[in-house]
């Protein structure tokens, strides 16, 4: 895999299918986080923003986050116990691998981790999802 290219830095097979046993980050001033962890049995896939770059890196690692600084994410609660869908990696129009996509609903997209103001802003996905364009416009 070309570290360059992506923002994912580790093969997300290893996790994909996992139960998530905790979602923890650590908050930022206003409503953002500098990092999340995701804990599943395969280790904790750990989602954090360069501050120079807004760039979204994604790894998977064996720590336990178990400092102070680590808070449990309020509005991920729900993905406890459910297994870990699919994932997407975001790149804007100025090359910058900033956003990262992932699900707990199989292929439909829940949350998205965008690198903004050198922090990670989340955003739910929850509009139904329809093709423009299909036989259903007409």
């Amino acid at each position: 895999m070309d570290d360059d290219f992506t923002c994912l830095r580790f093969d997300y097979e290893l996790v994909h299918g996992q139960p998530v046993r905790s979602v923890v980050g650590e908050p930022a001033e206003g409503c953002g986080y500098w990092r999340i962890g995701i804990v599943t049995d395969n280790g904790t896939i750990l989602i954090s923003v360069d501050e120079d770059t807004d760039q979204v890196w994604v790894s998977l690692t064996a720590k336990e986050l178990t400092t102070e600084d680590w808070k449990p994410v309020p509005f991920l609660q729900d993905w406890l116990g459910l297994e870990l869908g699919w994932s997407w990696v975001g790149i804007n129009s100025q090359g910058y691998k900033d956003t990262f996509i992932l699900s707990c609903a199989g292929v439909d997209p829940q949350w998205a981790f965008v690198g903004e103001g050198s922090s990670l802003t989340c955003y739910r996905m929850t509009q139904t999802r329809e093709p423009l364009g299909s036989h259903r416009d007409e």
